[in-house]
C-alpha cells in the first residue's frame, strides 16, 4: 500500500490507469476487494473503457475485468494517476459477468451506502467512500445522516459532512450491514474512539485533513453524543432513590421570555456558569437570551435563587424526534448535590410527553464533568465536529 498516496480516496482513485510492466494499459481501477478477516485491501479489479464496459452491460462482449493483487503492484514504479502491476493482463486472473468474490472477501461496491451502526441500532452514518492512509490502512469516509440544531450558526460551529471510521473499529462487516464497537470504558471512550473529522465545511482536498497532534485539532473539539429515551428512563429510575434529596430541594420552571426577572435570572446564572467553564461561551446579554433562547429552556430553583438551567432544541431525523441539549449548568456554589442529574431527570422527563425518541447534546472533550454526567446515563459518542 505504500504505492497509494496518503489521503487518496477510492473516489479518485476510481479512474486511474492500470499498466502492464511493459507500460501498455491493461484497464482502469473500477473497485476494491477487501479481506473480511483484517479489513485490509486485497486487490483491485480493473475495469475497462467506457465503450467496452457498455458493450459489456448489453451483452454485445462477454463482461472481463482483471484482478490486480495489492502485492502484485509495482512499488519501484510511482507515477501520478497511474498504477504500474507486475504481471501482463494475460497473467491476472479476471471476474466475468458470474463471479462472485471467494470468501472472506467482499467488494466495495457492495458495501457502499451500506448504513453503519453501533450494536444498540445507533445508526453512526452511511459508507461513502474510502481514504488510504499513510500507515498502509484505509478508513471507511461516512456521510453522517445528522442535521444540526440552530444553535450551530449561533456558537460559529460548523458541522463536518464527512468523518472518518479506522476499520480497527468496525467488528462486523457483510453485505447486510456494518457494525461498530464501542469502548468498554465510557469514560475513556471519547479519547480512543474519537472518529477523525473533517474541519472544513464542505472540503474536498482531503490530502490537506489534518490528523491528531496537528495544531487545528487543538482548537474546540466537541462530540455529539445520544441515547434513546427508554434507555436513559431506565437508567434514572435506577437512581430515583439518590436523586431524593435533590429533588426535595428543587423547583423547575420552563423559561418565560415575557418575565422581565426571570430574564434577568436567566442572564445572571448563565453568566456566572458558562463563563467560569472550560467551554468557549460569548457573554450572554438580555438581547441574545431573547434573540437566541426565547423557548425551549429550563431553570432550577434551590432555596428560592436561580442554580441552574438547561437549554433544549428540538428536530427530526427520518422518522425520529431527537431533543438536543444545547447546555446544562449548575452554580458552583450549589454543586456535589446531584442537582445536575435531578435537572437532566426533569428535562428527560419533559422529553417524554412531547414524545421525543432520542437525546442528544454537544459535549466539549475537555469537559470531564459534563462526559461523565452524559455517560453515567447511557449516552454514545456518534460523531464529532469543531468550532471554528
Amino acid at each position: 500500500m505504500d504505492t497509494l498516496q496518503s489521503g487518496l480516496t477510492f473516489s479518485k482513485m476510481k479512474k486511474y490507469d492500470v499498466l502492464d510492466p511493459d507500460g501498455k494499459k491493461i484497464g482502469h481501477i473500477g473497485d476494491v476487494l477487501i479481506r473480511l478477516d483484517d479489513l485490509s485491501v486485497h486487490s483491485f479489479i480493473i475495469y475497462g473503457t467506457l465503450l467496452e464496459e457498455t458493450m459489456e452491460e448489453l451483452n454485445l462482449i462477454d463482461d472481463i475485468d482483471e484482478i490486480v493483487p495489492i502485492n502484485q503492484i509495482d512499488l519501484s514504479k510511482k507515477d501520478n494517476h497511474r498504477i504500474h502491476t507486475k504481471l501482463t493482463a494475460e497473467e491476472l486472473e479476471n471476474t466475468n459477468r458470474k463471479w462472485d468474490p471467494p470468501d472472506g472477501l467482499i467488494l466495495f461496491s457492495k458495501i457502499k451506502h451500506m448504513p453503519v451502526k453501533y450494536k444498540t441500532g445507533v445508526t453512526v452514518g452511511i459508507v461513502s467512500d474510502l481514504i488510504f492512509l499513510s500507515s498502509g490502512e484505509f478508513s471507511l469516509i461516512i456521510s453522517p445522516p445528522l442535521s444540526m440544531n440552530h444553535m450551530l450558526s449561533v456558537m460559529n460551529i460548523y458541522m463536518s459532512n464527512k468523518i472518518f471510521m479506522p476499520t480497527k473499529y468496525i467488528t462486523e462487516i457483510s453485505q447486510k450491514k456494518i457494525v461498530v464497537r464501542k469502548s468498554s470504558s465510557k469514560r475513556s471512550r471519547v479519547r480512543e474512539v474519537s472518529l477523525l473529522s473533517l474541519i472544513e465545511k464542505g472540503i474536498e482536498n482531503f490530502e490537506d485533513i489534518k490528523f491528531p497532534g496537528d495544531k487545528i485539532h487543538r482548537r474546540y473539539h466537541y462530540v455529539v453524543m445520544e441515547t434513546a429515551i427508554e434507555n436513559i428512563l431506565r437508567i434514572l429510575a435506577s437512581k430515583v432513590a439518590k436523586l431524593s434529596n435533590a429533588n426535595a430541594l428543587l423547583k423547575f420552571k420552563e423559561f418565560d421570555s415575557t418575565d422581565d426577572n426571570q430574564i434577568d435570572e436567566f442572564v445572571d446564572l448563565y453568566n456566572a456558569i458558562a463563563l467560569s467553564s472550560v467551554d468557549p461561551y460569548e457573554e450572554m446579554s438580555r438581547e441574545k437570551l431573547l434573540k437566541y433562547f426565547s423557548t425551549g429552556s429550563y431553570l432550577a430553583y434551590a432555596y428560592n435563587k436561580p442554580v441552574g438551567y438547561c437549554i433544549v432544541s428540538y428536530t427530526n431525523r427520518d422518522q425520529d424526534k431527537i431533543g438536543t441539549i444545547c447546555g446544562i449548568g449548575i452554580h458552583h456554589k450549589f454543586r456535589g448535590k446531584r442537582f445536575s442529574s435531578a435537572l437532566l431527570n426533569y428535562v428527560v422527563t419533559q422529553f417524554k410527553q412531547q414524545g421525543i425518541n432520542f437525546i442528544q447534546s454537544d459535549v466539549l472533550v475537555n469537559n470531564e464533568a459534563s462526559l461523565a454526567l452524559f455517560s453515567n446515563y447511557g449516552f454514545d459518542e456518534i460523531d464529532d465536529f469543531y468550532i471554528k
